[in-house]
């Protein structure tokens, strides 16, 4: 059994796409009972589904832009 750190570790790896079986169902098992991190698991797809739509304004450079996409990215990691 996975912990609620471990867990969060597999749900982010999970939105990349990275997960092998093995760990889908340990996080499959562990989401079936802890309620926390099932809310951390829907609240970051959900985060990740809203992050993918947002559209950076023209005000910024090109430069800046690029440092908002990477920050972003960062924090998906």
């Amino acid at each position: 059994m996975i912990n609620c750190k471990e867990a969060s570790e597999f749900t982010i790896k999970k939105s990349k796409g990275k997960l092998s079986l093995k760990e889908r169902f340990q996080l499959w098992l562990h989401l079936s009972i802890c309620g926390v991190c099932k809310l951390f698991a829907i609240q970051s797809k959900w985060l990740d589904k809203v992050s993918s739509r947002i559209e950076i304004s023209e005000q910024f450079s090109t430069e800046e832009k690029e440092t908002l996409k990477r920050n972003l990215s960062d924090i998906k990691s």
